[in-house]
């Protein structure tokens, strides 16, 4: 029998799809973040080998099967959502109010649970009626109703992604590694790749065929698969470290929307003025004394602690007294030591990535948007105007 090039992308991302769930939750799975991705990649792996036996035929052979995984459409959704939630979070088990995600899926699994009664011969001629083109509004229905649930779990997904890249400059002074923008291309994939599919649904509606059987849609759903897995794999070790788990714990106390002044925000902190003006000098010291700003993994967490404050009083010093969040606060203070040390003569000789890397900074790509962010220039333009 052969295979058309959408049938091939479908078994490859399924075949890839179920390998990469058994490695991850195998090798990977004592995370929630990881069991969930697992979770995910095996879904979308079984609906794809649906889709695969379906197109092959193999409805009139095994149709109670085949009518079973449909039910699953209602979970790729949520836990999407779900991953990246326990991804970016603190949590590690599973919370009470994340179960009603999956409410939609147990109904439908029960209006299906009656189709499932009938007949193998009953069920193949259903399946026929699809086949022939002849389809029926319900069907079409069903298929709008499973793109709006998606598409709504693609929505908030990418709202929380933003949500915690605004968050993550109250905690941390380097963020390149957590910005989550591979998640949020991720998302976006099946977004549109639900909106394609809703678009052949419609048309087909209309009596046109934009691609055979869904070939547009089952292809943006196997890359989604490929992708997602590989990803997820590969950068999720950063929110695994120690380093994120204990500051992630200080990211949910700290709101991005509220102003700096923060006379709402932090109204029932118990910090006085005197203590708070206490902890700002020791700080300002602390920085020039012994220049912590220095280490690239610094937090909010480990400042804190060596100033033996609690993170959230020292994030209310920066945000009231200092009018700035962690992350501008410190990178400010390696940008001003790159400044005095392309100034030196003694350091002529040095790159300017070394020197970067020695105030702090982790990439050479960071350095360079940070650095013109305060200076109004590139490094390359502030080193030929200032060395000596």
């Amino acid at each position: 029998m052969e295979l058309s090039l959408t049938n091939l992308s479908l078994l490859l991302a399924s075949s890839l799809g179920l390998f990469l769930s058994i490695l991850i939750f195998h090798k990977y799975g004592y995370s929630m973040a990881n069991r969930l991705l697992a979770i995910l990649l095996f879904l979308y792996s079984v609906l794809l080998l649906r889709l695969l036996l379906w197109d092959l035929g193999y409805y009139t052979v095994i149709p109670h099967l085949l009518l079973l995984p449909i039910s699953i459409s209602f979970l790729m959704g949520p836990v999407h959502y779900l991953y990246c939630k326990y991804l970016i979070s603190s949590e590690s088990k599973f919370s009470k109010k994340d179960f009603l995600h999956f409410i939609p899926f147990l109904i439908y699994f029960l209006l299906i649970s009656g189709e499932l009664l009938k007949s193998k011969d009953e069920l193949i001629s259903l399946f026929d009626q699809l086949q022939k083109k002849s389809v029926q509004g319900e069907f079409l229905v069903f298929n709008w109703i499973i793109t709006v649930h998606v598409l709504f779990y693609v929505t908030i997904t990418l709202l929380r992604i933003q949500k915690f890249s605004n968050t993550i400059k109250q905690v941390f002074s380097s963020i390149e590694k957590l910005q989550l923008n591979w998640l949020r291309y991720i998302t976006v994939i099946i977004g549109a790749g639900m909106v394609v599919f809703l678009i052949e649904n419609t048309f087909l509606l209309g009596g046109y065929i934009i691609s055979d059987k869904f070939a547009l849609s089952n292809i943006i759903f196997s890359l989604y698969v490929i992708a997602i897995g590989y990803l997820g794999l590969l950068k999720s070790d950063i929110f695994l470290s120690c380093e994120f788990v204990d500051s992630a714990h200080t990211i949910p106390e700290i709101d991005t929307a509220s102003s700096y002044k923060g006379e709402t925000k932090y109204r029932r902190s118990g910090l006085t003025e005197e203590r708070a003006k206490e902890i700002l000098n020791d700080l300002l010291m602390l920085m020039t004394a012994d220049k912590p700003y220095k280490d690239n993994s610094l937090t909010l967490n480990k400042l804190a602690l060596i100033l033996s404050v609690t993170p959230h009083n020292l994030s209310e010093v920066l945000n009231s007294r200092m009018n700035q969040n962690f992350f501008d606060f410190i990178n400010k203070y390696r940008v001003d030591q790159v400044k005095s040390d392309l100034t030196e003569k003694s350091k002529n000789n040095l790159t300017l990535l070394s020197i970067a890397m020695d105030a702090g900074f982790n990439s050479k790509s960071s350095f360079n948007s940070i650095f013109k962010k305060f200076t109004g220039m590139t490094p390359t333009e502030y080193k030929s105007r200032h060395q000596q």
